[in-house]
């Protein structure tokens, strides 16, 4: 085979993994909830069947007994549904809708919902219950943002993807919302789809929970949520700031880097943002230790899809490596887009994988014509190479 057929094999198997592209509507069932308030003494159950819409049940604990701790549990899982504790309380029940993220409000003063699940942009941005179930105020979308603005934002099928990431800051009495500044475009240009050229940027909104009322913040407000939160939110936040890079946001970042008790997600997207933007090498030894560990999922995903930011075709051999070792699809996701980013310098490396015979499954497979309408749901080593004009010689 020629190397030009090879790299238009290959670059056919890679393109679908590589780019920004508007996001699809790949809904799971959402699980059942149970959402305790800060104090622990009051607790919600939602329980999203169908998932159109959920069924919700405000409860207070019976004196002496210890705080409720937050449930998760899977859609279709043993176990029945959730419910409230023997002499529990219960304040109020009814119907609301599926959110994305809901927080339980202390003293039983009821609870706040944000966004509607499967479908952003479309329900409520934010609604309040209040402690006997019924509804307070809500928030939209529209009540945000102009209609062009609106149509600046990424698009699917369902949702409109406009915010970043979301935080309950109960000292505050508000929701902390970190969005993504809209692209304007001229009204009759296509608004779905990823081509609406580079984000703007990202900004705060804050809600508060007393009335709904809700303020925009400045840029330099980013900086205020660096460090707040679970680990994936301190990390979108960190992608928030440095895409917006307000005065004094690579010192923030190298205090996050810095940080050696701090969690590694987001150290690891500290380190990645400085090195893009000025090429800081400081975190070089923290992303490659990351990089070759036992960590969770999320955090190997993210240093193996960054590692050639700091070893450029050099890390090609160790995520290789990775690869043929790694159990967990989106962690050999996250190194497929690895790869298909260094291009044309990762062909030869791709096509000496699909030879390997004796390589797991999910390390290499080769699709012959047809091509597959999707990939597989395993990514696979140069995943589904194909021609519809003369078949391959790539080894079976």
């Amino acid at each position: 085979m020629t190397r030009s057929i090879l790299v238009l094999l290959l670059s056919a198997a890679i393109l679908p993994l590589s780019g920004t592209v508007a996001r699809g509507d790949s809904w799971m069932a959402p699980p059942q909830q149970l959402v305790p308030a800060p104090d622990g003494r009051t607790y919600l159950i939602l329980d999203p069947t169908p998932v159109t819409e959920a069924s919700f049940v405000l409860c207070e604990r019976r004196p002496g007994a210890p705080p409720r701790r937050a449930v998760r549990v899977a859609a279709g899982a043993a176990g029945g549904p959730l419910g409230p504790d023997p002499g529990d309380r219960v304040l109020a029940r009814g119907r609301c809708p599926v959110p994305m993220e809901v927080y339980c409000l202390d003293r039983g003063e009821g609870f706040v919902l944000f966004e509607t699940y499967a479908q952003l942009g479309h329900g409520p941005v934010a609604v309040r219950y209040d402690g006997n179930g019924g509804p307070a105020w809500s928030v939209r979308l529209s009540d945000l943002f102009s209609p062009e603005e609106i149509g600046g934002f990424r698009n699917s099928v369902s949702s409109i993807w406009w915010y970043e990431t979301v935080r309950f800051d109960p000292k505050r009495g508000e929701l902390v919302v970190v969005y993504e500044q809209p692209r304007v475009v001229p009204p009759d240009a296509e608004t779905r789809g990823p081509n609406l050229g580079p984000r703007r940027g990202s900004g705060v909104l804050r809600i508060a929970l007393a009335d709904g009322a809700h303020v925009f913040g400045k840029p330099a407000d980013l900086l205020e949520q660096v460090g707040h939160g679970t680990p994936e939110q301190q990390r979108k936040v960190l992608d928030a700031v440095a895409r917006a890079q307000p005065p004094g946001w690579q010192a923030a970042l190298r205090k996050v880097l810095a940080d050696e008790g701090g969690a590694l997600l987001p150290r690891i997207a500290a380190a990645v943002h400085l090195q893009t933007a000025g090429g800081d090498a400081r975190g070089r030894d923290l992303v490659r230790q990351a990089a070759a560990s036992d960590e969770p999922p999320e955090v190997r995903a993210l240093a193996l899809e960054h590692l050639a930011a700091f070893d450029g075709d050099d890390a090609i051999a160790a995520l290789r490596a990775a690869l043929r070792a790694e159990p967990e699809p989106a962690v050999s996701l996250a190194i497929y887009r690895a790869l298909a980013a260094r291009g044309a310098s990762a062909l030869p490396t791709l096509g000496e994988m699909v030879g390997e015979r004796d390589a797991p499954s999910g390390y290499r497979c080769v699709a012959r014509a047809p091509a597959p309408k999707k990939p597989p749901r395993r990514p696979c080593a140069a995943a589904w190479a194909w021609s519809s004009s003369a078949s391959t010689s790539f080894p079976t």
